[in-house]
């Protein structure tokens, strides 16, 4: 599976740079193993692996591996554990995250977990959120999955919002799609996409999740061809 094909990138010129230069934050279950290992990495810190899994599919719609192109594998990734190994959060940790992402200098923060809709986004996280925009580092956030309204901070105004497209290219069933026109920023694919699991074998997995981190890979390809760009003309 070529990713930059799927989305149907693979021509696009930015696509050449693969992502060099760009640092990724990626939100999440923590430091996918099978990633640590065949980057030569350190160990991570105690706690940190990522033994849910969700961070490894992630990555691997975002750099590839065995089997696998990913969207922008010359990337770097920032992995900032928000998730518990039961694949729970709480506000407090993902605004945290956001907080760690832009101290890290993260140029693309992939945040494919939210929070159930209710009346008012969380002040702490809206703070951090439109902090990050006002950055100018993008917050790509999964829309949700129970076909509801957009879960937060995708809602928000200054994140993109990410719903699931199926293999016939129009929104799953299950895809959020918000209380008001406008809320859901883009579709990308997001049904039945081979990933690898945290022992390094593929697997398939649906939902915005996963359509957020096909998004996150191109924009991470426009913001690498971005920078050579500049870099040249300096």
């Amino acid at each position: 599976m070529d990713y930059r094909k799927l989305v149907g990138i693979n021509d696009l010129q930015s696509a050449i740079t693969l992502g060099r230069g760009v640092r990724i934050a990626i939100l999440d279950s923590g430091v996918p193993v099978v990633r640590r290992l065949r980057m030569k990495m350190r160990e991570a810190p105690d706690g940190q692996d990522d033994v849910l899994g969700h961070s490894t599919a992630i990555s691997s719609i975002l750099f590839g591996g065995e089997g696998l192109t990913g969207m922008c594998e010359l990337a770097q990734a920032i992995y900032l554990k928000v998730l518990d190994d039961a694949g729970k959060c709480s506000v407090g940790s993902v605004a945290d995250g956001v907080r760690k992402a832009l101290y890290y200098g993260a140029d693309v923060i992939n945040l494919s977990v939210g929070f159930s809709r209710t009346e008012i986004c969380p002040r702490e996280l809206e703070k951090v959120c439109r902090e990050s925009f006002e950055s100018g580092v993008p917050v790509i956030c999964a829309a949700g999955n129970d076909s509801g309204p957009v879960n937060w901070p995708a809602a928000l105004p200054y994140t993109i919002s990410v719903g699931a497209a199926g293999t016939d290219g129009l929104k799953t069933a299950y895809s959020s799609v918000g209380t008001r026109l406008g809320e859901i920023d883009v579709i990308a694919p997001g049904e039945n996409l081979p990933v690898l699991d945290v022992e390094n074998r593929l697997t398939t997995v649906s939902g915005t999740s996963f359509a957020t981190a096909t998004i996150t890979g191109l924009a991470s390809l426009l913001i690498s061809d971005l920078k050579s760009r500049h870099k040249s003309i300096s």
